[in-house]
C-alpha cells in the first residue's frame, strides 16, 4: 500500500474515531442515572478533547511519523497518561497498535470504547470518594458499538 493511501485511510479512521466517541459519549450520557454526574463532555470533540468528573482525553493526529496520539490526564495543569498509536497494515485494513503491541485497535468504535473507559477508570481512581471496583457507569448500551 502507498503512502498516500495509508494516510488518507490514517485521516478517514481519525475523523471517524471522533464520530464514534461523540455518538458513543451521547449513547452512554442518555442512560445516566446520576452516577455520571454531568456525564462525558464533548464540546471540544473537534479539537481532539473529551473530558469527564475534572479529567480530559486529548487525542490527536501527525502525520510524520504517522500516528495517533492519546493523552490522559487532569484538565490543567495538564500532564497525565500517554498513549501512542501506529499503523500496522492488515491486508487492505489498518489496525492501530502501542510500541509493545500490547494495545491494538482494529476499528474507530474500538478505539472510542477504549478512550471512554480509560477515561472513566482514571476518573474513578483519583476522585476521592472513589473505591476499587465501584464504576457505575451502564455500558451495556455501549457494548452494541464493539
Amino acid at each position: 500500500m502507498s503512502d498516500s493511501n495509508q494516510l488518507e485511510k490514517a485521516h478517514a479512521f481519525f475523523d471517524q474515531l471522533k464520530c464514534e466517541i461523540k455518538s458513543l459519549s451521547r449513547e452512554i450520557n442518555e442512560h445516566n442515572d446520576g452516577t455520571l454526574h454531568d456525564g462525558f463532555c464533548t464540546k471540544d470533540i473537534e479539537d481532539g478533547w473529551v473530558a469527564y468528573k475534572g479529567l480530559s482525553c486529548g487525542f490527536a493526529f501527525q502525520a510524520e511519523p504517522l500516528c495517533i496520539n492519546m493523552t490522559y490526564g487532569p484538565d490543567g495543569p495538564f500532564v497525565g497518561y500517554r498513549v501512542q498509536l501506529m499503523p500496522y497494515q492488515l491486508g487492505s485494513q489498518l489496525a492501530w497498535v502501542d510500541s509493545n503491541h500490547d494495545l491494538r485497535f482494529y476499528s474507530p468504535t474500538h478505539l472510542a470504547r477504549y478512550c471512554l473507559e480509560t477515561l472513566a477508570a482514571r476518573a474513578h481512581d483519583t476522585l476521592p470518594n472513589s473505591r476499587q471496583g465501584n464504576d457505575n457507569i451502564n455500558w451495556s448500551a455501549a457494548d452494541s458499538y464493539r
